[in-house]
């Protein structure tokens, strides 16, 4: 003999019932407390299902299986809404994380650059050919102010003559 609970509500469809109730053969199956799942109803509500045998420790005999049926839409809804906010929170932190990559960027490349272009512009006028450029940089910009340095000083040295 088997024993099956659930609320009046959920089994008032066909639909219900072949999703919600288990065959003899399954049910024999079960031995122990089992979790059998989650459905979602048309209506979107989310049902968990679970199925505890009732047995007679002393006699060695099992009864029946007891099914329990529990709707679990708020907890599902909250951990929906858990995680998009830790997603929202994680994505803003990727764009700040961004933002500040940019700008340390732009500190490390772009400044020194335009210092040069505008320390080689007053060159090409004429002005600050006695203003040196120095660096302790031995990347590449290091290397591209060095190379400006050889240029002015050759410049200054040609002009003097």
């Amino acid at each position: 003999m088997s024993l099956q609970i659930a609320p009046i509500e959920t089994l008032t469809s066909s639909l219900w019932r072949s999703k919600i109730l288990l065959n003899e053969q399954t049910m024999s199956a079960i031995e122990k407390p089992t979790f059998l799942g989650t459905i979602r109803t048309t209506d979107g509500r989310v049902i968990m299902k679970g199925a505890f045998p009732i047995l007679d420790p002393l006699f060695n005999k099992k009864y029946g299986v007891i099914m329990v049926l529990s709707d679990i839409t708020a907890q599902h809804l909250n951990e929906r809404n858990a995680i998009i906010l830790i997603l929202e929170v994680g994505i803003a932190i990727l764009i700040l994380i961004s933002f500040l990559t940019a700008k340390i960027v732009r500190s490390l490349i772009t400044k020194p650059i335009i210092e040069l272009t505008d320390h080689a512009n007053r060159v090409s006028m004429g002005d600050n050919l006695s203003v040196a450029m120095m660096t302790t940089r031995t990347d590449e910009i290091g290397e591209l102010i060095r190379s400006f340095e050889r240029m002015r000083m050759s410049i200054k040295h040609f002009l003097s003559r």
